[in-house]
C-alpha cells in the first residue's frame, strides 16, 4: 500500500512537472515490457491458459451427443485460442510489418523482381529512418562494457540504465521506421525514400535542439530578471522612465472627461522589445491641470510560456509591497493553474499604505495588464 501511495502522490504531485510524471511512467512501462520478456512471464501465462483450454476442449469434443453444429463452433473456438496473440504481440508484429507499397514496385520492376535496387530494404529503410537514434545506440552498446567494469559500486542501476535508454530507443526507431514506410516509392527508386527518410527523421532532433536552445534562452533571461537590481517601487524593479512620458514617441488619443468632470486624455505606444520581457504595450491617462499619470502596460497575447517572466515580477512585487489587498503574496500553483484557463485574479496593492497603488491580472479576452495609479490630487 505505501508503494501504491507513493505512486499515487506522485502523479497528483503538482509541484513536479507534466514532462517529468510522462518520462517516469515511459520509464515504467518500458522496465515492465524489458522484464517481462527477459523473464517470459506473460508467454509462459499466455501458453499454459491455452494448453489448459485446450485440453478441457478436447475432452469436451469427445461426447458423442454434440451436433454436428456445435462440433463447429468448438473447434473454432480451439483455433481462436490456440491462435490468439497478446496485444504486446499485435503492436510488435505492427511495427515490424512495413507499410511499403509494392504496387509501384512491381510495376517498375516488371518481369526484372530480382533487382534488388528497385525494391526497398527493411534494413536500410530502419537505419535512415531513425539513424539519430541508432548512431547514439552504438555508441552506448560500445562503451557499455567498459561502464560495467568502471561502475561497479552501482553496477545493478548502471546497467539497468543502459538497458531501458537502449529499449527506448529501439522503439522509438520502430515507431519512426513504421510511420516513413506509408510514404510510396518515389519514381520507382527506393534512394530517393532513403534520402527523404533521412532528411524527414532528422527534422525531430533540429526541433528538439532549437526547442532546448529556446528554453536556455529563457532560463538566462528570467536569472537576469532575477538578479535584477531594484529599488522600492514598481518602476525601478521595470527599469522604466516615466517621469517625463508621454513624449513623441506616442501616439494620442480622443479627449474625454471622466465622472467628476475631469478632461482626460489617452496615449499609447508599442513596444518592440517587450518591457520585463511582457508586456510590448503602454497606455498613458494624464489629467487636466494635474501631475498625476495612470500607466496601463498589457500584452493581448500573453502565452503561457512567458509564465516564468510573470512569475518573477510578481515575486519581485511581493517582496517590495509585501502582500497584496486580499492577503496574496508570492506566485503559487494555483496562479499558475489560472493562467492556464481564461481568468487571473492577479495581485492588487490598493490599499491606503501603497504610496503607488498598482494591479496586475489576465483575462483571455484583453491579455495581461498591469495598471499603475500616480493618483491626480484635484
Amino acid at each position: 500500500m505505501d508503494i501504491f501511495s507513493s505512486v499515487i502522490h506522485f502523479l497528483t504531485d503538482k509541484s513536479r512537472k507534466l514532462s517529468s510524471k510522462a518520462i517516469a511512467v515511459m520509464i515504467v512501462i518500458v522496465l515492465i515490457i524489458f522484464l517481462d520478456n527477459t523473464f517470459s512471464f506473460s508467454y509462459y501465462y499466455n501458453n499454459s491458459q491455452k494448453i489448459s483450454q485446450t485440453k478441457e476442449l478436447n475432452e469436451v469434443l469427445k461426447d458423442s451427443s454434440l451436433t454436428k453444429l456445435e462440433l463447429e463452433k468448438l473447434t473454432d473456438l480451439r483455433k481462436n485460442i490456440v491462435n490468439h496473440r497478446t496485444f504486446k504481440d499485435v503492436t510488435y508484429d505492427y511495427l515490424l510489418n512495413l507499410n511499403f507499397d509494392n504496387t509501384s514496385e512491381d510495376k517498375s520492376i516488371g518481369n526484372k523482381q530480382s533487382d534488388n535496387e528497385l525494391i526497398r530494404n527493411e534494413h536500410i529503410h530502419l537505419l535512415t529512418s531513425a539513424w539519430w537514434l541508432i548512431i547514439p545506440m552504438i555508441f552506448l552498446i560500445i562503451v557499455f562494457p567498459y561502464v560495467i567494469i568502471t561502475e561497479r559500486k552501482q553496477l545493478f542501476s548502471t546497467a539497468l540504465g543502459f538497458i531501458i535508454i537502449l529499449c527506448v530507443f529501439y522503439l522509438l526507431s520502430l515507431i519512426l521506421s513504421k510511420i516513413l514506410s506509408f510514404i510510396p516509392l518515389i519514381l520507382g527508386n527506393p534512394i530517393y525514400n532513403y534520402s527523404l527518410n533521412v532528411v524527414l527523421s532528422g527534422l525531430i532532433p533540429l526541433g528538439i535542439y532549437f526547442i532546448s536552445k529556446r528554453n536556455e534562452n529563457r532560463k538566462k533571461i528570467e536569472n537576469s530578471l532575477k538578479n535584477r537590481i531594484y529599488g522600492n517601487n514598481i518602476f525601478d524593479l521595470l527599469k522604466f522612465e516615466y517621469e517625463n512620458l508621454p513624449d513623441s514617441t506616442f501616439e494620442k488619443g480622443e479627449d474625454y472627461l471622466n465622472e467628476s468632470g475631469v478632461k482626460i486624455t489617452d496615449y499609447t505606444k508599442d513596444f518592440k522589445n517587450k518591457i520585463f520581457h511582457l508586456f510590448d504595450k503602454l497606455e498613458i491617462k494624464t489629467f487636466e491641470n494635474s501631475k498625476g499619470k495612470n500607466f496601463i502596460f498589457s500584452n493581448e497575447n500573453f502565452k503561457t510560456d512567458d509564465i516564468g517572466y510573470l512569475r518573477i515580477l510578481v515575486n519581485k512585487l511581493a517582496k517590495i509591497y509585501g502582500k497584496d489587498s486580499i492577503g496574496s503574496g508570492l506566485f503559487n500553483i494555483d496562479d499558475e493553474e489560472q493562467l492556464q484557463g481564461d481568468f487571473w485574479l492577479g495581485r492588487s496593492w490598493t490599499s491606503e499604505e501603497h504610496k503607488i497603488p498598482i494591479m496586475i491580472s489576465y483575462d483571455k479576452d484583453t491579455g495581461l495588464d498591469l495598471t499603475i495609479w500616480l493618483t491626480p490630487i484635484f
